[in-house]
């Protein structure tokens, strides 16, 4: 497998976080290519650094957080290129990863033909919750780990959506256009996904968990999920 990792990397501070370089580091076998964009100044040991463990690294001003970063990414890259690659994984920076190895869960989504993307937690769909209006949220994929195959990157419904992101300065309309949005265009399209931890799993066993990466952590990582939040 052909795979590439777009990576958003972001400090208030302008410092490289120490989280992002082990991510970087404990990942960076399982892709071909990988692409850092930091959403922050880097001094030059700090870019050196990002460089070391990447194949290309963009600077940018913190305009529209993680999904328009990514967007330039992909504009970056052009989807030509990235036709190449059997999957495109995005991940930002804002958990530790991985705590446990990740390379099985690499082989068995790889593997399964039945699943066109996946990533590593699920958000129930709620019928409140929404930010800003407090409507329902649907059932998604958390935006801080995707992976999506190439009959995904390739096809018209992705790339409309990317092409639709736009710089927002208020990160619920983030939330609310792009990340609680994207995992539903894509299933409404006949796609099909899968997460580490599915709605399968006995975390979902109670109406009231909603959220498990933040609702209960450490029963995720004693199923060995890799995630910190």
């Amino acid at each position: 497998m052909k795979r590439i990792l777009l990576f958003v990397h972001f400090n208030k501070n302008g410092r490289l976080n120490k989280r992002a370089v082990y991510t970087l580091e404990q990942t960076k076998h399982l892709y071909d290519k990988i692409v850092t964009i930091s959403n922050s100044p880097l001094n030059k040991a700090d870019r050196n650094t990002l460089e070391r463990l990447s194949d290309d690294v963009i600077i940018r001003e913190n305009k529209g957080f993680d999904f328009a970063a990514w967007k330039d990414g992909m504009d970056h890259i052009g989807w030509s290129t990235l036709a190449e690659y059997d999957s495109l994984t995005i991940m930002n920076d804002t958990c530790l990863f991985p705590v446990w190895p990740i390379d099985k869960y690499f082989n068995r989504f790889d593997k399964n033909n039945a699943i066109d993307f996946w990533g590593a937690s699920i958000y129930r769909s709620t019928p409140f919750g929404m930010p800003g209006s407090n409507g329902p949220v649907p059932e998604h994929i958390q935006s801080y780990f995707m992976t999506f195959k190439r009959n995904v990157v390739t096809s018209k419904p992705f790339k409309r959506f990317w092409s639709s992101v736009e710089a927002h300065s208020d990160v619920n309309r983030v939330i609310c256009d792009y990340e609680t949005s994207l995992t539903k265009l894509l299933s409404d399209t006949g796609f099909k996904y899968d997460t580490i931890i599915n709605r399968q799993n006995p975390i979902f066993s109670t109406d009231s968990m909603i959220n498990p990466v933040f609702q209960d952590p450490v029963g995720l990582l004693s199923k060995e999920f890799p995630c910190v939040k």
